[in-house]
C-alpha cells in the first residue's frame, strides 16, 4: 500500500496484494458438500491469485461532506454487508451474505473480482466515523475468473449506514445480480450492532442480521438470520481476550429445508502480535440433508506491520 502524492494524486491510496491458498478440502471431506464452509479461509484448491489491486481516491473532504471512490480488484465485504462484532467468528455465513455466496460466485475470498464503489458520508471534522453513510457499488457478478471481468455478469449494490453513537451501527442494503446467461437474482439485508454493556476494560456488543434473496432457480439460499454477541475481557485479569458467540439459520431453496448453526470462539492474546483462537461449531442439517456435525478449529493469528488493538478478520 502506498499514497498517491508522488504521482500527483493527493488524498489517494494504491493497494496491491497477492494471496496463496493451499487446501486439503477438509470441510468437504469431513462435513460434506455444504454451501456454507465452517472455515472462512479454506480455499477451493491450491493456487496463487491476485487478492487486491485498487485505487482509492478521496475526491472531496470537508466537514459534513466526504466523497470517495475505490476502483479495481477488492473484496466486496470490505465495503458492504459486514458485521464488525461477528468478525471473529470463522463460519463463512457470518461474513459476506450467504444469500450471495450460496447463489453465485461473489467477489470475496478466495477470489476477488473487479468493480467500483462510491462512498458519500457526512463525517464531521476530526472524527473517524460518520453518522450517515451511503455506498453504491458496481461489481463483477460471477468471479469464475479474474480475466474478462465484464463478461461474467454484474452486481449492483447500495447500502445505507447510520451510526448514531460509538458502538452502534445500523445498515440496510439492496442488490441485484444479472447477466452471464443466468437468471437474475435480487435481495436485501438489514443489520444492527449495539453496545450492551461497558465498564472499565469489559464491554459486550450485540449484533443481528437478516437477509433474503429471490430469483434463483437452482439450489441455493433465500433467507438468512444470525445474531450473537462479542464480549471483550470475559476474564477480568485478561483485558485483551475476546469471547464471540453466534447463532444462525439458513433456508435453502427450492426445498425449504433449514440449516442451523451455533459457534463460539475465544481469542487469547499471547503477545502484542500473536493470538490463539480455539473455535467450536455445531451445524444442524448442513446443506439441509447432511448429518449434524461438530466442528473444532484452532487458529493461530500472527500480525506484522501495523499493530492493531485486536486481530482482524482475514
Amino acid at each position: 500500500t502506498f499514497k498517491g502524492d508522488a504521482l500527483g494524486l493527493p488524498r489517494s491510496i494504491f493497494n496491491f496484494s497477492v494471496m496463496g491458498t493451499r487446501t486439503g478440502l477438509g470441510a468437504e471431506k469431513l462435513l460434506g458438500d455444504s454451501l456454507i464452509n465452517p472455515s472462512n479461509i479454506e480455499g477451493s484448491r491450491n493456487r496463487l491469485v491476485l487478492d487486491t489491486a485498487f485505487w482509492q481516491q478521496n475526491w472531496l473532504s470537508q466537514p459534513g461532506l466526504n466523497i470517495a471512490t475505490r476502483t479495481g480488484v477488492f473484496d466486496l465485504s470490505a465495503d458492504f454487508i459486514n458485521t464488525g462484532n461477528a468478525g471473529q467468528l470463522l463460519n463463512s455465513s457470518f461474513g459476506l451474505d450467504p444469500n450471495m455466496t450460496g447463489n453465485f460466485t461473489a467477489s470475496t475470498f478466495p477470489q476477488n473480482g473487479t468493480g467500483v464503489v462510491a462512498t458519500l458520508d457526512n463525517r464531521p471534522a476530526f472524527n473517524d466515523t460518520a453518522p450517515l453513510t451511503l455506498k453504491l457499488g458496481l461489481i463483477q457478478g460471477d468471479v469464475n475468473s479474474q480475466t474478462q471481468p465484464f463478461n461474467q455478469g454484474v452486481l449492483n449494490i447500495a447500502e445505507g449506514q447510520w451510526q448514531p453513537e460509538a458502538g452502534s451501527a445500523y445498515k440496510i442494503g439492496v442488490w441485484q445480480k444479472r447477466g452471464n446467461g443466468l437468471p437474475d437474482i435480487h435481495g436485501g439485508y438489514l443489520s444492527a450492532e449495539h453496545n450492551l454493556f461497558a465498564q472499565g476494560a469489559q464491554s459486550i456488543d450485540g449484533f443481528i442480521r437478516a437477509s433474503a434473496a429471490r430469483g434463483s432457480t437452482s439450489l441455493g439460499l433465500n433467507r438468512y438470520l444470525s445474531a450473537g454477541f462479542n464480549w471483550q475481557a470475559p476474564l477480568a485479569n485478561r483485558p485483551d481476550d475476546y469471547l464471540t458467540v453466534g447463532f444462525g439459520g439458513l433456508q435453502l431453496q427450492p426445498t425449504g429445508q433449514i440449516e442451523r448453526l451455533f459457534e463460539a470462539a475465544y481469542i487469547i492474546k499471547l503477545s502484542p502480535r500473536i493470538y490463539l483462537q480455539p473455535d467450536i461449531q455445531y451445524i444442524q442439517h448442513p446443506n439441509g440433508n447432511l448429518p449434524n456435525a461438530w466442528v473444532c478449529i484452532v487458529r493461530l493469528h500472527i500480525e506484522y506491520g501495523t499493530q492493531y488493538d485486536r486481530p482482524q478478520r482475514p
